[in-house]
Order: structure tokens, then sequence, then C-alpha cells
């Protein structure tokens, strides 16, 4: 084989692995956000206790599982913060507080979840997020703590409980408040999506509610 030949098929090898690698590379660097949802489960507290917004708690285990797995970037928790009908009403949705990729969401093994994060909120996946920071599939049954809505707004949870005014709190999300505990009726649910659904039910639906003090798995998401 000429040395010619020998360069143009080095130079074709080298072009297939550059582009498998932009492809199937880990993060930003493949073009998008690595999306996954977490190995470990936590209560509504998400094993810290909340301090004024709910949602931080959420996003630190995110970084945690991330750092650990070797994932590059930032990740924040698919969590929305308590949003009651009423005065003092605030903005406390993913779609407030998130950066939104005009490239695709990716699971860790460079499934395509969707095409944007207008793909990624307008109801429907392109795949279900049921895999871990590691790769692993999570069980078909898996539940995922949100309390956002699919279009990545906060589900008003006015009316979770018949004391349910969040007044003070308002920032927190269901199952925040600096003094939570599962007997305390003004955040005693928050509403979860499925981690097996591609339709809306991966983030949740208007009976997707559940006890505070149960263990759910988080929804992490590259910003």
């Amino acid at each position: 084989m000429s040395r010619l030949v020998k360069m143009i098929l080095m130079i074709v090898l080298i072009i297939i692995l550059l582009i498998l690698w932009l492809l199937f590379g880990g993060g930003t660097t493949r073009g998008g956000a690595t999306v996954f949802v977490s190995s470990a489960t936590y209560d509504g507290n998400f094993g810290s206790g909340q301090i004024t917004l709910g949602h931080l708690g959420a996003d630190a285990r995110c970084q945690e599982l991330a750092d650990a797995a070797g994932l590059a970037g930032t990740y924040k928790a698919w969590i929305s913060g308590r949003v009651d009908t009423g005065d003092d009403t605030l903005d406390q949705g993913v779609v407030d507080r998130f950066t939104q990729s005009a490239l695709p969401y990716r699971l860790v093994n460079g499934t395509q979840v969707a095409d944007d994060w207008a793909d990624l909120t307008d109801g429907t996946l392109d795949h279900a997020i049921n895999l871990t920071e590691a790769g692993n599939p999570v069980d078909d049954s898996a539940r995922a703590w949100t309390n956002t809505t699919a279009g990545g707004t906060a589900w008003d949870n006015s009316t979770t409980c018949a004391q349910g005014s969040s007044a003070g709190q308002i920032a927190s999300w269901s199952c925040g408040s600096p003094s939570w505990s599962p007997g305390d009726c003004q955040f005693q649910s928050g509403k979860y999506g499925l981690a097996s659904s591609t339709t809306s039910a991966w983030t949740g639906t208007g009976s997707s509610n559940n006890s505070c003090s149960s263990s759910y798995h988080l929804y992490c998401v590259q910003q």
C-alpha cells in the first residue's frame, strides 16, 4: 500500500473519530446539554433541609452526582418553586432559572431527549430521561420530584392542603420550608414525574402528588 493511500486512510479515520466524538462525547462538547435521572433518591428536603429556596438543595445533589461521575459543567435539578394563587406570587419555574439550550438535550450515552429547549418543554420527549449519571437505567416505576409543568413553569400548589398558604415561604418548593416536617400540613406533599414516560407525565400530572417523606429521584440538567 502506497504512502499516499495510507495517508488518505488515516485522514478518513481521524474524520470518523472526530464525528463520533462530537456525537457521543460528554456535555456541551458535543453541542448540547446532558440530562440524567439521579441514581440516588431523596425525601422532599433532599437530604439537607431547605432554607428559603427549596430548589437549592436539589441543585446541590445534582452537582454532587455529576462531579462524582466525571460529568463536566454545572447541573441544576428540574425542580420549580412553590407558586400560590394570591399576593406575593413569584416566578419560580425552571424556565426562570435554567439556561435554555438551542442545541439538543441528551442522556449520558448520547441518546437524544429533545432537539432543544423548545422541544424539551413541548409536552413530549424523544426519549425518556431514564439513565443515571453513570449511564445505568432506572426502574420503569421510578419517580422524580419536579413540581414543574411540561412547559417548565411551577405548578400552583395553593390547594395542596386546606391550610396551604405559604406566606413568607413563597419561594420554597412544595416540600420546602425552613422547618419542614412530614406532619406539616402546609408543605405535606410534592409533585413528581415518571422517569419512564415520554409524555407530559415525565414531569408530572395534575394528580401526581405524594408525601414529602417519600423518597424519589431528581432530574438533573446541564446548564
